[in-house]
């Protein structure tokens, strides 16, 4: 956004206190002054999208090269278990309350 500024001569001091001057830029009259520096901050934002769409090619990039595939729908082998009697216990309620609600 200062880039944008200087190349435009403005102030630069716009572009360090760019959250407060909004409420200013608000009530500047329509005209050129106002229009340049809605451009600069508009190069500010984009710069910024520019900058974290970078970030995240090079995230992705790096996930596909290097997150091997793992298949998940393979058999499970480990030593841990669910606890099957709570399962059966709620099965058995919930057949109990259907026969009883039917009769």
């Amino acid at each position: 956004m200062a880039i944008k500024l200087r190349s435009l001569g403005l102030p630069v001091e716009i572009a360090k206190q760019a959250e407060s001057y909004i409420s200013v830029l608000h009530e500047l009259p329509d005209g050129i002054y106002k229009d340049s520096v809605i451009e600069a901050y508009k190069f500010g934002f984009t710069g910024l999208y520019s900058f974290y769409v970078g970030i995240s090619v090079v995230a992705l990039v790096l996930c596909l090269l290097f997150i091997k595939n793992v298949d998940l729908t393979r058999r499970l082998e480990s030593e841990h278990r669910l606890d099957g009697s709570r399962w059966e216990k709620q099965q058995n309620k919930l057949a109990a309350t259907i026969v009883t609600g039917h009769r």
